[in-house]
């Protein structure tokens, strides 16, 4: 582990190579950038029979020390993050992580046409929380939502597209077959067609996609402006079948489990923690096997036949001297359902009581847990965020709300620019709801942060 550390501060030197170039607006430019960032989280977990005794090991202090360098030398992109951290999970103080985030290669066809090879990422959705469309993006962080702390990780794919004066098409496959799949981007292989148009004040595109454990699907996107100060987007993808896991036993018509079911899933349980989740638990998909499948966790819908439908409306509206507003809702038909939730609340009740083994149970309640992912759980938000500039001091934040529970996700930020390259940052995270909702349950309270940034 003494190379990472040794990479982390090579990036510490590298002052000298700032993006000047691309700071300046040359695209076309060679440039080498990137940050070093010195952070110190805290975290409060919730007392939820989801995670007793810390079942899911999520860290409540957690010390951080991350290096990014990118750039660009010709035809050539690149990303590279390392970080190692220092936090009180036990068995797992001391972690370092290399990840090469991006490395592309595009390939000039001629005047209109282009192909990209490479890790990537590819932006098909203009919203800002829940993204219907965000196959191959970064999902969303409430407590990092503009990915300050340098996260998004590229897909494996090759790009041909055709750039026209209004016109645009581009043929996309990406198959991510390094990593285990996890119901959402991770894990996949897919293709997609995307077909796009610009009018005045006014973009559209649409996308034909198919992926493994899927039926075809059909999606759009719209985005324009009216005037200076206000922008509007949307979105939208439907297809049949789903991979986002869920629990056997929240798709059963009657809710009940029987033994059999209870043996499946205590064979099969599991935690894992999730850095991408504000709900402090897992997305990737867990074991689908047991008795029968019953119990299991898993892509358990993927040939169920039913249509699932997923849409994002929001818009942005700037004045002179006035906060930002920025407002977005969202429905996704993959979130559980009023029925579905209560099965998943009786669930919780029913293992707590049940006589297996405390370690089977925290293994059972952790698969549930695996459920209660970032964007939510349930399928109706609203997102109200307001950021303004204040001399040196950036501010931004919100409310992310629950419209099937009246759950509460209030998030902000302050970051405070000591000089043109050093900046200061604080956020918060907090979730709150009734005491049957999904922010309750989730075993993530609350997080404080404080970082140190240094860009060169």
């Amino acid at each position: 582990m003494r190379l990472k550390p040794l990479l982390l501060a090579c990036l510490l030197l590298c002052g000298g190579a700032r993006a000047e170039d691309a700071a300046g607006g040359n695209a076309d430019a060679d440039w080498v950038g990137g940050f070093a960032l010195l952070g110190r989280e805290r975290a409060v977990l919730n007392a939820t029979p989801l995670n007793e005794a810390n079942f899911l090991d999520l860290a409540g202090h957690k010390t951080e020390l991350v290096g990014l360098l990118e750039g660009r030398y010709q035809q050539f992109s690149w990303r590279a993050r390392v970080e190692t951290a220092h936090s009180d999970v036990a068995g797992e103080r001391q972690r370092s992580a290399f990840t090469l985030q991006e490395l592309n290669r595009v390939f000039q066809l001629n005047d209109a046409v282009t192909l990209s090879l490479g890790k990537r990422l590819y932006a098909l959705d203009p919203s800002y929380v829940n993204q219907p469309l965000g196959f191959f993006q970064k999902r969303s962080d409430l407590s990092d939502p503009l990915d300050s702390l340098g996260q998004s990780e590229g897909l494996p794919m090759a790009v041909l597209s055709w750039t026209g004066a209004s016109a645009s098409v581009a043929a996309l496959y990406s198959r991510d077959a390094r990593r285990h799949a996890d119901g959402y981007n991770r894990g996949v292989e897919q293709s997609l067609l995307k077909f796009g148009y610009e009018f005045p004040q006014l973009s559209a595109s649409i996308v034909l996609r198919r992926a493994s454990g899927e039926s075809n699907g059909i999606g759009a996107a719209l985005s324009g402006a009216v005037g200076d100060t206000l922008s509007w987007y949307g979105s939208a993808y439907s297809a049949r079948g789903s991979q986002r896991p869920i629990v056997a036993g929240l798709t059963a018509p009657d809710g009940k489990l029987g033994v059999a079911a209870n043996v499946s899933l205590h064979a099969n349980a599991g935690g894992a923690s999730d850095a991408d989740g504000t709900n402090g638990t897992s997305g990737s998909s867990g074991s689908s096997g047991g008795a029968g499948g019953q119990g299991a966790y898993g892509p358990l819908r993927a040939n169920d036949g039913h249509r699932y439908h997923r849409a994002t409306v929001g818009l942005v509206w700037t004045l002179p001297d006035l906060p930002k507003l920025q407002l977005e809702y969202a429905y996704d038909g993959r979130g559980l359902s009023d029925a579905q939730f209560g099965r998943l609340l009786a669930l919780v009740a029913t293992n707590r009581e049940s006589a297996l083994p405390t370690p089977a149970i925290a293994g059972l309640q952790a698969q549930l847990a695996q459920l209660l992912v970032s964007q939510g759980a349930r399928r109706r938000y609203l997102s109200v965020s307001l950021a303004q500039t204040a001399g040196d001091w950036e501010l931004g934040g919100g409310v992310y709300l629950g419209q099937d529970d009246r759950s509460r996700v209030w998030h902000g930020t302050a970051d405070y620019r000591l000089d043109t390259r050093t900046t200061l940052m604080i956020s918060a995270l907090h979730q709150a709801g009734a005491a049957d909702s999904e922010r309750t349950l989730s075993p993530l309270g609350s997080s404080l942060a404080l970082r140190l940034r240094r860009q060169f």
